[in-house]
C-alpha cells in the first residue's frame, strides 16, 4: 500500500506510515525506539502539526530535537522555516 513507487527501505515505508495511516496502528507494530529514529531521521518531511504530534507521542523534547536537527541544513534555511 505504501510502494507506489517502488520504495522498499523499511524506514522509509514507515515513515509514509507516520504520515498518513493511523496513529494508533504505527504504535501497535512498532517500537517508539524505532518511530523515534525513523522520525528524527526524515524530520523535514512533516508538516508542522504532524511534527509536533510526533514529538509530543515519543517523548522527543525540544532540546533533543534541537540537537538532532541543528547542522541540517533543511532546518538552517530560511525557505524551510517553520
Amino acid at each position: 500500500m505504501f510502494k507506489w513507487d517502488k520504495i522498499n527501505s523499511k524506514d522509509k515505508i514507515i515513515l509514509r506510515k507516520m504520515l498518513w495511516e493511523n496513529p494508533k496502528i504505527i504504535l501497535r507494530n512498532y517500537s517508539k525506539e524505532k518511530l523515534k529514529q525513523v522520525f528524527l531521521e526524515y524530520y523535514y518531511l512533516f508538516d508542522k502539526k504532524n511534527l509536533n504530534f510526533w514529538k509530543i507521542i515519543l517523548n522527543i523534547d525540544e532540546d533533543e530535537f534541537i540537537r538532532k536537527t541543528e547542522k541540517s541544513f533543511r532546518s538552517n534555511c530560511k525557505i524551510w522555516d517553520y
